[in-house]
């Protein structure tokens, strides 16, 4: 099962806005995968465009026609033909895709900005959603500890007043308490555990599988 699945049934209904944005990274990643492949299809066409043209000026085909009456004996060895006639009929290959490359409007398939965007996109969200994990964790842990900062005062006041805990409510009450910050911490480990594995996917998918460039000159 992927880990987007396993994230939706893991995660606490009442805290799923302050999980990890798994999916929505994953899309991120993707876009900037796109960048890099226009980036790449752009270098392709220029490294062909470029083939294409040195080729043809290489091999390119000799005015043979200046050629030929230059050394024809009814013309004679001192006629020299101007340069209208000694013109291929046709433009060689390499005129052609110059005269494309002209013609043709630039089309944006790629630029260095919209790199940067789609990185600094995919980073931003990132950060944002540590900080959201990391304040909620560090909200529940606070009111955890209040709570049993409070269960503790409780039982020093009625030790004090009546020499020893002896009401049944308040034994109850106390076991009631106990029984939820139990709860609760179990349901904050798994909470823990859930997005730091989601993290971790993440990044592992970000930098490795992927791109390694995208982490550079970024600390977490």
């Amino acid at each position: 099962m992927k880990f987007g699945k396993v994230l939706e049934n893991n995660a606490n209904s009442e805290w799923r806005e302050n999980y990890v944005q798994y999916k929505r990274l994953k899309r991120l990643i993707k876009r900037v995968a796109f960048e890099i492949e226009k980036k790449a299809v752009q270098q392709q066409r220029r490294a062909s465009t470029a083939l294409a043209i040195d080729t043809s000026s290489s091999a390119g085909p000799a005015s043979t026609l200046g050629k030929i009456i230059s050394k024809s004996p009814i013309f004679g060895k001192r006629f020299i033909p101007n340069d209208q006639e000694t013109q291929p009929l046709f433009p060689s290959q390499a005129e052609t895709v110059q005269r494309q490359r002209c013609a043709l409007p630039l089309q944006k398939d790629y630029s260095d900005e919209d790199m940067m965007d789609a990185k600094n996109d995919f980073w931003n969200v990132l950060d944002e959603n540590l900080k959201t994990v990391n304040e909620f964790y560090i909200r529940e842990i606070t009111s955890l500890r209040k709570t049993i900062k409070s269960f503790e005062e409780d039982i020093s006041q009625e030790k004090q007043s009546h020499g020893h805990v002896h009401a049944r409510c308040s034994v109850e009450y106390g076991f009631a308490a106990l029984h939820d910050t139990y709860d609760i911490l179990t349901d904050i480990k798994t909470f823990v555990q859930t997005n730091y594995t989601g993290f971790r996917k993440i990044v592992k998918k970000a930098s490795i599988e992927r791109h390694p460039f995208i982490i550079l000159n970024h600390t977490l």
